[in-house]
């Protein structure tokens, strides 16, 4: 399973590399929305870990560009947020459909939420494999 994984936190980004690394999961990592969508362009991913908020372009803006350009991984984000206190924030996440994680949150809460993930990822067909 491959894994982007976009926080502005370097020190979050690290630990989890290392963390889902362990798990065997091959990992990329964003620092930015603008990175994350140059890495979404380069190369396919199965999940995505996705910050609400960052400088630039946020979880929202891209999680706007997956649903419009990569629509198989619309419903494969994870997101973190710290953001607890706001209920537009918490009302949109919960619109998406998607898992979220409040920070700060634990190393077992957030490998189970990519293990639930890959076992949703293996257990449905990719675009490529979609019989038509």
């Amino acid at each position: 399973m491959i894994v982007l994984f976009v926080d502005d936190e370097v020190e979050l980004l690290e630990l989890a590399e290392r963390v889902l690394r362990k798990a065997s999961l091959h990992v990329t990592r964003a620092l930015s929305g603008e990175e994350a969508l140059q890495q979404l362009a380069q190369r396919s991913y199965d999940l995505v870990v996705l910050d609400v908020r960052m400088p630039g372009l946020s979880g929202r803006d891209v999680y706007r560009t997956i649903r419009e350009h990569y629509p198989h991984l619309a419903n494969h984000v994870i997101f973190t947020t710290g953001d607890t206190a706001s209920a537009p924030t918490l009302d949109w996440l919960e619109g998406t459909g998607c898992r979220v994680l409040l920070k700060p949150f634990s190393i077992e809460q957030l490998l189970d939420a990519v293990r639930s993930s890959a076992a949703r990822c293996s257990s449905q067909p990719t675009p490529e494999t979609v019989a038509i």
